[in-house]
């Protein structure tokens, strides 16, 4: 053997003889990992968070952790289903508001970077929205790195439009007025053009009430899915039949599309008992 060879060589046998004495990590399947470990589960969940599963459960540690991770799935599948309403809801009214913007209030839109860009009217009812939008589109601006395409632009009205809340269109609609609050603009707002953002229901304000319940139990959902919260007492094929039935108000071709490949219903059905 020439001496390169047998350099080779011992090169190898040391290789082997570290690795014979290097720890190896066990690498675990998570499906396999016991559950019993509380003291595991309570430290990453919190305590607190952990009884409402142990309560479920009356106090089988293993059947909590599964019931914790099937809540994991199911926020996923809430999340996607609540992004669809909100994106379709947003979209919407957005273009009915910028119609009702030209034909009631003469101007060219209803949102933008500029204060004096939005009709008090509609300002009345979703000022503190748009204000905070418009901060938070200015500061996303700032923090592009150099590297973003928009690098060194203004913020648009769509980047502010982008930063309105989910809350803000149930607001919009009257919904979470306080009670000294009038739904009179709601209400006006509504019957100017709103409802046509909704081919799907009639121009009555009965029916903007109905379409706030469903949007205020949705958002519910959506926060307590995004915060990581439980949603064991959820009753998901009627939150389901909500989120689909505003979308078929807002298109009837939406619900057919968000529910392609959906995983919702399966994971659903998949709740330990």
């Amino acid at each position: 053997m020439d001496t390169k060879k047998q350099a080779a060589s011992r090169r190898e046998v040391a290789d082997v003889e570290r690795s014979s004495l290097t720890p190896k990590l066990p690498l675990q399947d998570s499906t396999n990992v016991s559950l019993d470990a509380a003291p595991v589960a309570e430290a990453l969940l919190s305590r607190p968070r952990l009884q409402s599963y142990l309560d479920v459960t009356n106090g089988d540690v293993d059947a909590a952790v599964a019931l914790y991770r099937w809540n994991q799935e199911f926020i996923s599948v809430v999340l996607k289903h609540s992004s669809d309403v909100e994106m379709a809801v947003r979209n919407a009214l957005d273009r009915q508001l910028r119609l009702l913007s030209v034909t009631r209030y003469g101007v060219s839109d209803w949102i933008g970077t500029d204060e004096r860009s939005t009709p008090d009217e509609i300002y009345d009812v979703l000022g503190k929205g748009i204000r905070e939008a418009r901060a938070h589109a200015k500061t996303e601006a700032h923090q592009r790195p150099k590297s973003h395409p928009r690098f060194g632009t203004r913020p648009t009205r769509d980047d502010v439009l982008a930063q309105l809340t989910f809350g803000t269109w149930d607001i919009l609609l009257g919904s979470n007025l306080s009670a000294h609050e009038s739904e009179s603009i709601p209400q006006l707002l509504w019957a100017a053009g709103l409802h046509q953002a909704f081919p799907g229901v009639s121009s009555a304000d009965e029916a903007r009430h109905h379409l706030c319940a469903k949007l205020k139990r949705i958002r519910t959902l959506r926060n307590r899915a995004a915060h990581g919260e439980n949603l064991l007492r959820v009753e998901p094929e009627r939150r389901l039949s909500d989120m689909l039935s505003i979308l078929a108000v807002v298109d009837p071709r939406f619900p057919g599309w968000s529910m392609q490949n959906s995983r919702y219903r399966a994971v659903a059905r998949l709740r330990p008992s």
